[in-house]
């Protein structure tokens, strides 16, 4: 058995919320890491607060979740005797690749991709829910780190 595929197991074995309230706080240090070592790095501009919010909120951690975790991790899965490693790792390449603003924030993305990718191979196993589960992680990551954006920046 792989490794991921233990640490899969293990993971499967810590509830829901929980699951979501680690791999939240492992995204927040993930943007604090990059943002640290890179601070002029940025993401995408918005016209105002309401487009943001809407976007990167509800828009984009709904879309991403279900194409890139969901669908990449879904069909992988499906034609590669369920290699859980190649799915995860396909997964976060298209999500690095989804985040094109600079090759740092595609390294940064890159990561994030692996962190929801985790999350989503993990609950799947445990909820018919996953989607909505990794799509509420990212969407309460974002709207934490538009918060800190537009209030200490």
């Amino acid at each position: 058995m792989l490794v991921i595929n233990k640490f899969i197991s293990r993971l499967e074995k810590i509830s829901p919320i929980r699951l979501g309230i680690i791999f939240l706080f492992l995204e927040i240090i993930n943007s604090y890491i990059f943002a640290f070592l890179f601070p002029d790095v940025k993401g995408s501009d918005f016209e105002n607060i309401y487009e943001e919010l809407f976007v990167v909120v509800l828009f984009a951690p709904l879309i991403e979740t279900y194409l890139i975790q969901h669908l990449v991790i879904k069909n992988v899965l499906k034609y590669s005797n369920n290699n859980l490693l190649l799915a995860l790792l396909l997964s976060a390449i298209v999500f690095g690749l989804a985040h094109t603003y600079s090759i740092i924030y595609v390294v940064k993305t890159f990561i994030s991709g692996l962190i929801f990718g985790i999350l989503y191979l993990t609950m799947r196993k445990n909820s018919e829910k996953a989607i909505l589960y990794v799509a509420v992680t990212h969407a309460v990551f974002n709207l934490f780190a538009i918060t800190i954006n537009h209030l200490f920046i």
